[in-house]
């Protein structure tokens, strides 16, 4: 169960996130900031998180998280909306 009472959405689609996409993002202290957002776009790559339908059970966790260029499609990577 989520924070705000949410279920069942891990193995859905893998989550576009706000993030760009930094290889070394965590290292260089982006691991020390609370609520915050790497702006950073070098590449036009997009961070999502999370696993889908069409990966193995390691992808479920929500660290889990991988990139794509932002103007590629995909059937099993999608977004939700939050406020």
């Amino acid at each position: 169960a989520g924070r705000w009472g949410h279920e069942d959405l891990g193995g859905s689609m893998w989550e576009w996130v706000y993030d760009a996409y930094a290889e070394a993002w965590y290292a260089t202290g982006g691991a020390n900031c609370e609520d915050c957002a790497n702006t950073q776009d070098t590449a036009g790559r997009s961070a999502y998180r999370g696993g889908s339908w069409t990966g193995g059970g390691f992808s479920l966790r929500a660290a889990i998280r991988n990139n794509f260029g932002r103007h590629n499609t995909n059937t099993n990577i999608g977004f939700r909306c939050a406020y």
